[in-house]
């Protein structure tokens, strides 16, 4: 059985039949700006990175090959009460 956590209080309680079981997955999926963002764009400073057209037309000091991501991830460990 999947169980969706994608909204606060970011917790799900089993039925005893499924709390049974001995194995949990957590499938983690990133942000849209990681996957749509101006990850070429390393100018930090420009005011347009965030949505302007010409910020996914970037060359010279502000274009970088390596992408130009946000951290992002499970902010704390898993709890798993009785």
């Amino acid at each position: 059985k999947i169980y969706d956590i994608i909204s606060s209080p970011y917790e799900v309680i089993l039925p005893e039949s499924d709390a049974k079981k001995r194995e949990i997955t957590v499938t983690l999926y990133g942000t849209r700006y990681n996957t749509f963002g101006t990850l070429h764009n390393c100018d930090e400073t420009n005011s347009l990175k965030k949505s302007h057209p010409n910020s996914w037309r970037v060359e010279g000091n502000i274009w970088s090959d390596e992408y130009q991501i946000k951290p992002f991830g499970i902010l704390k460990s898993p709890e798993i009460f009785k």
